[in-house]
Formats: structure tokens, sequence, C-alpha cells
């Protein structure tokens, strides 16, 4: 019988001789044996904990991997109120290569980068920058990601160069967190690569990674590029991926408002008709989100009446964060009209819109990007509460409250 002994943290095979009076013993052996040897491994898995769960405690994170409280941030005065010194900021920068990988993504992720920051940074990032011998996933994460985003913030005319050139092979290597560090706007020197990307080969294959492209197209993507969008997009209606509708739905609505719009809605239909992949839970945030006209906000006010929750909620985002005094009336309005409930779709149950954006608007408003409720608000909501909703928001009312005080 094969069996495994722990050797200074290692594994190795060994074979036991076995017996039919001794096969319980052995393979009891051979159990305690498989546990021991793993003991020393298990140690070295770090606590990988979501900070951002209120249901764990966050003094169990080990410090790497709570960027406000790692090594790097206490040595560097990141996490100061006042912002870390420029001398600690450059010192940063010139030690960048010689700290650990995980300290590296630290320091160029969103909670540390806004207080490292510096232009030291750009001839250290652009020295040490390149791009992934293979594509990336869509929505992969790596440090070749993290450094396009902080080159383009420093205004790196290079980094801005090399991301261009990786869209105009069709085949883009940076995933989409990277492609994306461009400010989203029509960029026409991508207009000639693009439109090939979207021409049929002869055996009606497209040439590209249009997985990838699709998403370029609606943040990038110039009006030159409508028509061919327009066919491709109308010969299969209602069979498109999640992100790569969003993507080009979006692209029609800031170029030509109304189709986009009815575009989306025949989407929201086809969608929630069929509950295929729930697209339409959030298809109308991702489609509209930051666009601004008054189709787009008479849109997603009428969507708060639609019968699935979900994109009632999905208007809701959109209302509130677009600072909207129209949208924001509507959305309370329609909370204060739904009873506290959930609703049964295609076989699943889902919370209403009202507990949904009561969330939004009382537990997490700085977190999902829109301004806190005034006080007349928060009294017609607190006035509206059930009292199971009245003690679940007890403390995040009083926190408000105190606000006003």
């Amino acid at each position: 019988m094969t069996s495994l002994r722990n050797i200074g943290g290692g594994i190795e095979l060994t074979q036991l001789p076995l017996s039919n009076s001794t096969h319980a013993f052995a393979v009891a052996k051979l159990v305690v044996l498989v546990l021991l040897s793993s003991m020393p491994l298990l140690a070295q898995v770090p606590q990988r904990i979501l900070e951002d769960d209120p249901g764990f405690d966050r003094t169990v994170i080990p410090n790497q991997f709570r960027p406000l409280k790692s090594r790097v941030a206490v040595q560097y005065h990141l996490a100061d109120p006042g912002g870390a010194p420029k001398s600690d900021r450059i010192a940063l920068a010139k030690a960048f290569t010689s700290l650990q990988s995980y300290e590296q993504r630290a320091v160029l992720g969103p909670e540390l980068w806004p207080a490292a920051r510096c232009h030291e940074f750009q001839p250290v990032l652009e020295a040490i920058f390149h791009l992934p011998e293979s594509p990336e996933q869509d929505y992969g994460d790596t440090i070749a990601d993290s450094i396009m985003q902080c080159l383009i913030d420093l205004g790196s005319e290079t980094a801005r160069k090399i991301l261009l050139e990786d869209i105009r092979c069709g085949y883009p290597r940076l995933a989409y967190k990277g492609l994306s560090s461009l400010p989203e706007a029509d960029i026409p020197e991508l207009d000639d690569a693009l439109h090939t990307c979207l021409k049929r080969k002869p055996n009606r294959d497209l040439p590209c990674d249009l997985s990838k492209i699709w998403l370029v197209i609606g943040r990038y993507g110039s009006a030159a590029l409508l028509d061919d969008v327009k066919s491709i997009y109308m010969s299969s209606e209602g069979a498109w991926a999640c992100d790569a509708q969003a993507a080009v739905l979006r692209y029609f609505i800031k170029h030509e408002p109304d189709f986009g719009l009815k575009r989306l809605e025949i989407a929201l239909l086809s969608r929630g008709q069929t509950g295929k992949n729930n697209c339409f839970n959030d298809a109308i945030y991702d489609a509209v989100r930051g666009l601004k006209g008054t189709g787009i906000e008479s849109f997603a006010i009428k969507q708060l009446k639609a019968d699935h929750s979900m994109i009632g909620y999905s208007a809701s985002k959109y209302l509130l964060e677009s600072e909207s005094k129209k949208g924001r009336k509507a959305v309370i309005s329609m909370v204060l009209s739904l009873a506290p409930r959930l609703t049964k779709h295609n076989g699943q149950y889902f919370p209403e819109p009202r507990e949904l954006v009561l969330n939004m608007l009382i537990s997490r408003p700085s977190f999902t990007g829109q301004k806190l409720p005034s006080r007349d608000e928060l009294d017609q909501l607190e006035a509206n509460l059930s009292i199971v909703e009245s003690e679940s928001y007890r403390d995040e009312i009083n926190k408000l409250r105190a606000v006003f005080e």
C-alpha cells in the first residue's frame, strides 16, 4: 500500500506492506500521516478576508492584506490624516522596486495610491512595465494593469502609446482594468483599428477578441463606428453576453440616445422574461452610469416601476448617483410607496427595491457614491419604516441624525 510521511514539512511516498489483519490500523496511520504532513503547509496559508464584509472581524486580517495598516503605509505615512509628506512619497518611489510584490500591488491600489502618488514614480514604473506575455482574462487584475492605471494617472505619454497599440492589435493583452485606464471619451485615432475588427472574414468570423473589443468600443468608440456596431448588434439581438451587451448599449446611448434606450428597454424585457444570466439586474446602471440627459433620466424613472425588483434597484442607483433632484425625489417616492416584502421572479425570491434602496440611502450612502439624505428625507423615510426596519436601521439613522446636530 502506498502511504505518505512528513519530512521537514515535505511529503514522501512510502510503501507499507499490509496484511488483512493490519489493514484498518494501516489506513488509520495513513490518515494521521497525511494530516501531519499537511499542517506545516496549511500554517502558511494567509487569512484572506474581505475587509468590507461586516460579518468579519477586521482585527484578524494580517497587515499585509490591509493596505492602510501595512508596513509600507506606516513607514511612509500613507495613512496619516494630513497625507504623506512629499519627502516620504519620493522615498517610496525610489524604494518601490525593492518592495515585496504584494506591497507593490498595495501601493498602486486605490487605497494607497492617492497618498503615494508623485511624479517620481513615473520613470520607475515605465522602466519595469511590460505587457503580459499572453492576453489576460477580460476582468483579470495583474500588476501590469495597476502600473498602466498609475502611469496614465501620472500623464505618461509612453504608457498611452502602449495602451493604444495594445488595443489596435485586436487581441489586447491587458485586462479591461488596464484597457480602461484612459478617461472615458471618444478616441478617433482608434477608429481604423476598431473598424477592421468589426468587418467579418469570408468565413463570417470577426478578426479580433470581441469580448474585450466591445468593452473598448463602449468606452472609447466614436460615432464613426455606429453603422458597423448597429449591423452586428441587430443581427444577433437577444443573444449577447452580459458585459458585451451593456458596453454596446452604452455606446448606442452615447451616440444615438433614442435608439440606445429603445434597445436597452428591449434587452430588459428579454432578459427579464427568460432570466438568462440575470443580465437585467444591473443593465440600466451599467449602460448609463455617469451619462447625462433628460431622456436617460426619464427612462430610469420609468423603470422604477418595472416588474422585476432588480431593474428598479439598478435605475435607483443611477438616479441617486446622478444628483438629479427630480430623480432623487422619484426614488424616495418609490420607496415610500412599497411595502417591505420579497418578490418571486422566475422561481427566485428577490428583495424589493424598497429594501435595496433603503440600504443605499441609509446604510451606505458614502460607499455607493451618492450624497447623504437631507433632514426632511430622513424624517420621511424613518416615519415610513416598519418595526423590523426601524430596529435594523436604528444605528445608521442615529449616525445620520448626529450630522444635523
